[in-house]
């Protein structure tokens, strides 16, 4: 049978207010998930599918992260809202990365969002982050294992931000449920819950983002949800899709 894609329980559910269309703040979200994942499981794994010890030249970080990205034939008829790009380096990345003990982000070489795709009640895309070497990769998660990861998420870079309608994310929480998918190499997983205040006496409503992901030699591989609730079914068969083409083009790095 086909995959539906994005079907859940929650379709026919009314919708909160849209806070979602402005997606490249997506980077943030991502770039602690490697981070915490590895500090709660005391550390992440690659496969020995990738033997390479020479730096990857951008051309093949740039031809493996198009390979394996998320892609309109993954989602169907969902709606194409942002487009995909490679993504520059924030200020409050490296600040991040150095608060965390982490390899300078700039080293990477290529960070490359898919577009952000928007199906019922969610939004979805993926991240790939290819390093020079899976040893910068390694040495990356390994500072990723200090206890300052954690209280490195959250602060300073969070103040309350205000959005269309009035309404004002006032709280920001993280839990580590594991990746929903069994079988993932160096596999990781977080959700991310932002509470967003009304201006008056309306309801305030919760937006739940899901990282999830694995990692194969110098690449780190993401895909982000967010929306309403959670869909782990979703998830899961993004993961597996991506996996897929991930390990088959392995020997591109």
């Amino acid at each position: 049978m086909k995959h539906q894609v994005g079907r859940n329980s929650s379709q026919n559910a009314p919708c909160a207010p849209v806070v979602f269309d402005a997606p490249r703040a997506r980077v943030a979200a991502t770039g602690v998930a490697v981070v915490v994942l590895c500090v709660a499981s005391g550390g992440c794994g690659t496969t020995a599918s990738v033997r390479r010890h020479e730096p990857v030249a951008f051309s093949a970080a740039l031809a493996y992260a198009k390979a394996v990205e998320l892609r309109q034939s993954d989602v169907g008829d969902w709606r194409e809202i942002e487009h995909g790009e490679t993504a520059t380096v924030s200020g409050a990345e490296k600040r991040y990365s150095s608060c965390t003990g982490g390899v300078d982000p700039a080293r990477r070489v290529i960070t490359l969002l898919s577009p952000v795709f928007k199906g019922p009640q969610l939004r979805i895309w993926s991240e790939i982050r290819v390093m020079p070497t899976a040893a910068l990769a390694q040495q990356d998660h390994a500072a990723s294992v200090s206890t300052r990861a954690i209280s490195c998420f959250g602060a300073p870079e969070r103040h309350p931000t205000a959005f269309a309608g009035g309404y004002t994310k006032v709280r920001e929480t993280l839990s580590i449920p594991g990746p929903p998918l069994s079988g993932l190499p160096g596999g990781f997983g977080l959700r991310i819950t932002e509470t967003y205040g009304p201006p008056f006496n309306a309801e305030s409503f919760a937006a739940v983002t899901d990282i999830d992901g694995f990692v194969i030699g110098p690449a780190e591989m993401f895909v982000t949800i967010k929306g309403a609730e959670s869909f782990p079914e979703t998830e899961k068969y993004f993961l597996s899709r991506l996996l897929h083409r991930a390990e088959l083009n392995a020997k591109l790095l």
